[in-house]
């Protein structure tokens, strides 16, 4: 396999110029070394990915014989023997597909990340606005959709929160949107960093998203990676 690195950065688009909460940044090196202060909660680095991930996503599913849905975790040697035996099979903007996501996996290797692979059909609870922590310790979280729709956000100023023991899968999540809000989204490959908020106190740093609703009218076995959560 071929582990060099492949120059994918891209432009932002949909996504807020004026937005305090959010910064962008240009490079792999500045997203991993990004740090979350009172201000900032949220990073994205713009990407063009060209290559082959729905090829790559098809093949994936045939190999591991894909349930509806499956994670496969950096840290097991099956995901390895996987990416092995897929490797002779894949045209060659496949591999290059899976050259990035080998480097992705090796860049969060810290974070615990997995490769996320969704069936056709596969309709994820999380297609209602919600935020992520309340409990526990705050810490990033990190999410590429490969082949797929990206996230959709919202800015703080355009929710109010009622339900702080709401989960994302429920309708509504805890979170009332305001009239005439905005919808921004990220876009196939780009790399998003938030904070796993851990306080009610802090809703201004919260990062609203969800699921595009519109993601399974794209036919397509999508492939993404996120760490824990």
């Amino acid at each position: 396999m071929y582990y060099g690195m492949t120059n994918t950065i891209g432009t932002s688009r949909h996504l807020p110029q004026d937005y305090d909460q959010l910064k962008i940044v240009h490079s792999m090196g500045d997203i991993l070394s990004s740090e979350f202060n009172n201000i900032v909660s949220i990073f994205i680095l713009p990407r063009n990915l060209t290559d082959d991930f729905n090829g790559l996503a098809t093949k994936m599913a045939s190999v591991i014989n894909l349930p509806e849905r499956m994670h496969l975790e950096y840290s097991y040697t099956d995901t390895y023997n996987i990416f092995k035996e897929l490797w002779p099979y894949l045209s060659s903007s496949e591999q290059d597909a899976l050259n990035i996501i080998i480097q992705d996996f090796t860049s969060l290797i810290n974070a615990d990340p997995r490769l996320l692979i969704e069936g056709k059909s596969w309709k994820a609870e999380t297609q209602h606005w919600h935020y992520d922590g309340i409990y526990g310790k705050e810490y990033p979280r990190w999410i590429c959709g490969y082949n797929v729709r990206g996230t959709q956000f919202l800015k703080t100023n355009d929710a109010i929160f009622f339900d702080f023991q709401a989960q994302a899968g429920e309708e509504g999540g805890g979170i009332i949107t305001m009239e005439n809000h905005e919808i921004f989204q990220t876009s196939p490959g780009d790399f998003l960093n938030y904070l796993w908020v851990s306080s009610e106190s802090k809703t201004d740093m919260f990062f609203i998203h969800r699921r595009d609703p519109d993601i399974l009218s794209t036919g397509q076995t999508r492939i993404s990676m996120l760490t824990r959560g």
